[in-house]
């Protein structure tokens, strides 16, 4: 019995150590990052979209005038940013568009904060800088959601234009583990916004965009790590994607977490009837891999990749494998030769 306990406690200690470690080359990172970086390496030409309901998102466009589209949509807390090795690698093959779900990045919030809401959104983002065309569409986690929600409220748009999709880390029912999560980031940020101080400090933290407005600390980067990414990522990456989380407001997380958590769409997978690609994390904590082998078999053209020692975010994690995967499917489903 005492050799188990000095082993428990052997292996507690080896645990927290090593989480030390991480979150030490993560600070590290995070502090000699200049978030600018990766948006000065891009060009593109920003868009102003005006959604349904009056809502104004950020868009952006880079690539060939003369090529078929890419719209990238990326996952809950995050933003366009995220795409960031996709658009910089696929802008000499197509034409890419990212935008900001609302509420996230450079986009008003608005006052719908459903799925249903995201599935318009897409569509006003694809008539304003698509309009004309075939489309390829992408997305992250609840971006994916996003086009499920497109499928089932604009079938015609879809049956016409869109040629295929890809869908990463993702699921189409019981995405209860993703709204957890996020509503777990927003009590965290919420209960620090509720300690600072006046009333106008803590409604600024709860609203604002600005991530330095939500100090980084041991444990976000520590959370990051655990549900967004996989052990063996790069703590740049990883300081990276907590500076997105920290940028986008509690308040926000908290509107958009019941859709997530009584999400069902499962009928809409079922009516979406083109080649679809669903890539899978083998160590993403966010959205299993078995939601994502579930998806694939209700999409009537599904097809599944599933990453080895990769967590939820796949285009960062493994940002040349998910681009290839973008690449081969533009060039299976598109009407020209990809380069």
């Amino acid at each position: 019995m005492r050799r188990r306990v000095l082993g428990a406690m052997a292996f507690a200690g080896t645990a927290a150590g090593g989480a030390a470690l991480g979150c030490l080359a993560e600070r590290r990172a995070s502090e000699q990052a200049d978030p600018g970086d990766w948006e000065e390496s891009l060009s593109r030409d920003p868009v102003e979209v005006t959604a349904a309901d009056g809502t104004r998102l950020h868009a952006e466009v880079s690539g060939r005038e003369d090529a078929p589209t890419l719209v990238l949509a990326h996952g809950v807390g995050l933003s366009s940013r995220t795409w960031h090795h996709q658009r910089r690698d696929l802008a000499h093959e197509l034409r890419v568009v990212a935008f900001d779900h609302r509420g996230h990045g450079r986009s008003e919030r608005g006052e719908d904060c459903s799925i249903e809401s995201l599935g318009h959104d897409l569509a006003a983002v694809i008539e304003r800088c698509a309009p004309t065309g075939p489309l390829l569409l992408a997305g992250h986690s609840m971006g994916a959601m996003a086009i499920l929600s497109l499928a089932e409220g604009y079938p015609g748009l879809v049956r016409d234009r869109v040629r295929g999709a890809a869908m990463c880390n993702t699921a189409a029912v019981a995405a209860l583990g993703g709204a957890l999560a996020s509503v777990t980031a927003g009590v965290l940020s919420t209960v620090q916004a509720r300690l600072a101080g006046s009333k106008v400090a803590r409604g600024r933290l709860l609203r604002s965009q600005d991530p330095d407005d939500r100090p980084s600390t041991d444990l976000s980067l520590l959370l990051t790590r655990q549900f967004g990414m996989a052990r063996d990522a790069s703590p740049e990456t990883v300081a990276f994607l907590e500076r997105e989380l920290r940028a986008c407001p509690p308040i926000v997380l908290a509107a958009f977490a019941p859709g997530l958590a009584t999400l069902d769409m499962r009928e809409a997978a079922a009516r979406l009837r083109l080649p679809t690609l669903v890539v899978v994390g083998e160590r993403d904590r966010m959205t299993p891999p078995r939601q994502g082998r579930i998806l694939a078999e209700l999409l009537p053209m599904g097809d599944i990749v599933e990453l080895a020692g990769v967590g939820h975010t796949t285009m960062l994690e493994a940002p040349d494998v998910v681009t290839g995967a973008l690449r081969a499917l533009a060039d299976e489903v598109l009407d020209r030769e990809v380069a």
